[in-house]
């Protein structure tokens, strides 16, 4: 269990940034910080891969490293990131230490983790109570799993060994844990994509059943299967695919107007 959870998070961060050109067309529209951070944690990847001490580093280049990061200074507009160097470099993955990987990419992770957990159906929603007063408490069971690991790792006597029983726990929560930071990696590029991608709709008339939307649009073309991004009221982000577009009770594929319309 211990195992996949290293794994994947570790993938999804290398995912994100890799990613992330796409949506940011400049190098140089990314934060100060994100940029000084891309820097030092490059220059740091570049000793690792020199000392030649840890397996996950041989099959990497300096070289390519270099180019990358050069990318960013001389090439802004085609640039690429180093998404190795955002890799979790050792065990131990405690959630404190997955909480510090996700704050170079901007994610205040307990924070965050609450509020994905806590919506309807969220790995924390009716598990806990007083939610919003707990920290990183609420992942002492990931804490619990890192422990045993390296108890177990380092020959250490396991006085008390998980039953099957409770092994059902643990698969759940850490399922909800895994699937929660995903989603936290993924609204984090959805919200990328709203500032950079697409066109802020102003003038919102109504929404109906939760699925049908009435708002006005400008100087814009819009057709059945483009995509519509809604900044949730808890802060979050989704994106719904447009399914059918109506104009006085008539349906089209494609509509470029200024006045009102329904989209479900």
């Amino acid at each position: 269990m211990y195992g996949i959870l290293e794994k994947h998070i570790g993938v999804w961060i290398k995912e994100y940034l890799n990613h992330l050109p796409n949506i940011v067309s400049n190098y140089n529209n990314l934060t100060n910080k994100f940029r000084e951070d891309h820097f030092s944690l490059s220059v740091k990847l570049l000793g690792l891969i020199g000392e030649k001490r840890y397996a996950k580093y041989e099959h990497m280049d300096k070289e390519k490293v270099l180019s990358k990061l050069n990318s960013c200074i001389v090439e802004p507009s085609g640039f690429q990131l180093n998404s190795d160097a955002f890799y979790l470099q050792s065990g131990n993955l405690k959630h404190i230490k997955i909480s510090e990987a996700l704050a170079y990419l901007d994610i205040k992770l307990t924070l965050t983790l609450k509020i994905i957990g806590m919506r309807p159906g969220g790995f924390l929603d009716s598990k806990f109570v007083n939610i919003e007063n707990k920290g990183d408490e609420l992942f002492q069971l990931i804490d619990e799993l890192v422990e045993r690991r390296n108890d177990i790792a380092h020959g250490e006597d396991i006085d008390s060994i998980i039953k099957v029983t409770e092994f059902e726990d643990y698969v759940d929560f850490l399922e909800g844990y895994g699937k929660a930071i995903f989603q936290a990696l993924n609204e984090r590029l959805i919200k990328f994509e709203a500032e950079h991608l697409y066109q802020k709709i102003e003038n919102v008339y109504n929404i109906y059943g939760h699925s049908i939307l009435c708002f006005e649009i400008e100087n814009n073309e819009i057709s059945v299967g483009d995509s519509i991004i809604v900044n949730l009221l808890d802060g979050g982000f989704v994106k719904k695919k447009i399914t059918e577009i109506q104009k006085d009770s008539e349906s089209f594929q494609t509509i470029s107007s200024e006045e009102l319309m329904w989209f479900r």
